[in-house]
């Protein structure tokens, strides 16, 4: 993953939030912060790791895993792979409130 495409992809998301929650904070400054930003969590072997969007981490391995193996690997696949001991319990409380969030609306819609 190159470093200038993941700068330039959380950079611009820090700018943006910045601006939501400090509409009046200056442009330059909003970009000094989120490249600050940026540079701290980069210069950590794990952090670097997390800021790369898992679509973009897919499509790194699958091209891997083609030049090499010639295979790609699905997410449907890599879910199917999973044991449930190997989930984090926080995605797990996530997959759980979307599908309340899911059976709640579902609900709203049928009722109308």
């Amino acid at each position: 993953m190159k470093k200038t495409y993941v700068t330039s992809q959380l950079v611009s998301s820090n700018r943006q939030y910045l601006k939501c929650v400090s509409p009046a904070i200056d442009e330059a400054t909003a970009t000094e912060s989120a490249l600050s930003n940026f540079e701290l969590r980069w210069s950590d072997g794990d952090m670097r790791f997390a800021m790369v969007p898992g679509k973009d981490a897919l499509s790194f391995v699958n091209e891997q895993l083609q030049k090499r193996y010639k295979v790609t690997v699905t997410p449907s696949a890599i879910i199917d792979a999973l044991k449930n001991e190997e989930v984090p319990e926080s995605m797990k409380n996530l997959i759980r409130s979307l599908d309340e969030f899911t059976q709640l609306n579902h609900g709203q819609v049928k009722g109308q």
